[in-house]
């Protein structure tokens, strides 16, 4: 029924809050047949140690990309082992550091038990006790929502690809697939601009989730620096879809380059 993918970065089985929330959903996931894939890019691939953990508690793929693969390949190559056969109904896309617990996994399986053809499910993410995902989509910028019942949702919205839920007859109807120039940012985007523009329905859980903002929750200004230059390069390419949309992320970008090199006195903001 449900494919999980977790893509690691320089997290070791101990470090990888994700890891630790599917080991403790694990007795839950394998009476499902869940299929799991960890897609590990690190430097260093996992000890003996932790392979034999994983493979005593649960059912679960390893794969250590020592090429450390852009997002966009990885979703497209579990994208088509989903589609190319019949064995699992839905993905679940995760980070390596997402709060997640089997309520998170039972919740998914009761809803599409109880409801059919759901395309895309969402949990509910926090930052900070603030509600970043979804968020309402207004032309090309998102807004929070203070509060958000759960249920289906009728209008566009932004949301963060970690605990997403994408059906295969959502994958398989539209065709869809990542555009592989995107690195590391701006998938999450991809899909729900398309998503938005084929005006299908989200399902919005109850589950809420602690997750942390790559760009926000850094302290280290060149770090910041680097990952907003590859969310300007990424918002171009998701972005493009028609001519408005490109002169209006081109708008966006400059604003955010505006506020940036004023906030964090650098013009290296505008590069």
């Amino acid at each position: 029924m449900l494919f999980i993918i977790v893509v690691l970065y320089n997290k070791s089985l101990a470090q990888s809050e994700t890891l630790q929330g599917l080991l403790s959903s694990a007795e839950y996931l394998n009476s499902i047949n869940a299929g799991i894939l960890l897609w590990d890019n690190s430097e260093i691939s996992w000890t003996k140690n932790e392979h034999e953990v994983i493979r005593a508690k649960i059912k679960a793929e390893y794969y250590h990309s020592f090429e450390n693969k852009p997002l966009s390949f990885i979703y497209n190559n579990i994208i088509n082992k989903i589609t190319g056969n019949n064995s699992y109904e839905h993905l679940i896309i995760l980070d390596d550091d997402s709060k997640i617990k089997v309520d998170y996994f039972k919740e998914i399986v009761e809803t599409l038990t109880s409801q059919k053809e759901l395309s895309i499910l969402l949990p509910v993410i926090k930052n900070n006790e603030k509600i970043i995902s979804p968020a309402k989509f207004y032309y090309l910028k998102g807004k929070y929502f203070k509060t958000i019942a759960s249920g289906i949702y009728k209008g566009k919205l932004f949301a963060i690809n970690s605990g997403m839920v994408i059906s295969r007859s959502f994958l398989k109807q539209h065709d869809f697939k990542y555009d592989e120039r995107l690195k590391n940012y701006g998938t999450d985007n991809y899909l729900m601009n398309f998503a938005n523009e084929k005006k299908i329905d989200f399902y919005i859980l109850k589950f809420t989730m602690e997750h942390s903002l790559s760009f926000f929750d850094h302290p280290d200004i060149s770090r910041r620096l680097e990952i907003f230059k590859q969310i300007k390069k990424a918002n171009r390419i998701v972005f493009s879809s028609s001519k408005l949309q490109v002169v209006l992320i081109n708008c966006y970008n400059f604003i955010s380059s505006l506020k940036n090199a004023i906030k964090y006195r650098s013009f290296k903001f505008f590069s």
